[in-house]
């Protein structure tokens, strides 16, 4: 019996250094290969296992009064990783209110966001959710198919942007709020469809926004795609002083670096702070926002997409910030 309770014991323990292993290839280091940047985004579901194995181990060491020297690096390992987690998961438990909020002008912006893979009464929904929520700004993703019937049906904005034809998926943005000149409706070579644009808000306030439609990591092509897109979007938006909106279908968790650029490297937080979505929906589709925008509002919309839920949310931007001139290039 307690030769099979060992055998058990050394077998659970083998299992968290290979798990432990992954976490520590994922996070110790950005993804430098499609598997890695894969492995990351999986291993969201097995973070509260592999934190049990921890606890384990220190009530172990602490029973038994003795510790290996490989199960103390693991152990301290572990505890970095705890903190490295833990500081990705904040963006999205957090959302900080009080800039905004206390600020002397705010505008409110409303925003509808989908994937455009109807189901089978999607466009009517779609059309429906438009006319009740009145958004000012709809971003749609999809084949170009599926957003030809999107644009006849929601024909009445006055401003209009859409990506380059070129290539089998798109991004349709339609909005009552002027762009200014001149929008990006690519985000260069080899890049996927990709948006960057600044709002001119009442009074003559801009708002950065940036719109991205990736790649899942299931090929090189397509992490190396993927990878080139979002760094170059989160370039775009680093740099600039006015708030900033990051909107898209990333096709990844929270913990992939390639979506947790836009907080560690530009400074923005999850407007889809809600943990059941977090670790039930995968947050594949999410809205990023600086510090200068409030979320007043976040609402998940079921019907128009097969496999995407759509969401409306409702931003408060504080206004009391002077836009920056101009934004990099690459």
């Amino acid at each position: 019996m307690r030769t099979s309770y060992l055998i058990l014991n050394q077998i659970a323990l083998l299992i968290w250094m290979v798990m432990l292993s992954i976490l520590a290839l994922c996070h110790l280091s950005h993804p430098r290969f499609w598997l890695q940047e894969l492995l990351c985004s999986a291993s969201l579901y097995w973070i509260p296992f592999v934190v049990l194995g921890l606890i384990l181990a220190v009530w172990r060491v602490l029973h038994r009064r003795r510790v290996t020297l490989l199960l103390l690096f693991s152990i301290i390992t572990q505890l970095y990783l705890v903190g490295r987690v833990g500081g990705l998961l904040l963006p999205y438990i957090y959302q900080p209110r009080s800039y905004a909020t206390k600020a002397s002008a705010t505008t409110d912006l409303s925003i509808f966001f989908s994937q455009v893979d109807f189901a089978s009464e999607g466009l009517a929904v779609l059309q429906q959710v438009i006319r009740e929520k009145a958004p000012a700004l709809v971003i749609l993703l999809g084949s170009h198919t599926e957003l030809n019937l999107a644009e006849r049906a929601l024909a009445n904005f006055p401003s209009k942007l859409r990506t380059p034809q070129t290539v089998a998926r798109g991004i349709l943005i339609l909005s009552q709020i002027p762009f200014e000149d001149p929008p990006r409706d690519n985000l260069g070579h080899d890049a996927l469809p990709g948006v960057y644009l600044r709002l001119v808000m009442p009074g003559g306030m801009r708002t950065a926004m940036g719109v991205v439609d990736l790649l899942p990591a299931i090929s090189p092509e397509a992490f190396s795609r993927s990878k080139i897109t979002s760094r170059r979007l989160a370039t775009l938006m680093r740099y600039g002083k006015e708030p900033r909106i990051v909107v898209g279908g990333f096709e990844a968790t929270p913990f992939s670096p390639i979506v947790s650029m836009y907080s560690r490297q530009v400074g923005l937080r999850s407007a889809r702070n809600n943990m059941k979505d977090l670790f039930l929906y995968h947050t594949i589709d999410n809205t990023f926002v600086s510090k200068q925008i409030a979320v007043e509002s976040f609402s998940a919309i079921s019907g128009v997409s097969r496999q995407h839920r759509s969401f409306q949310m409702v931003l408060r931007i504080s206004s009391g910030i002077i836009p920056s001139v101009g934004s990099p290039s690459f």
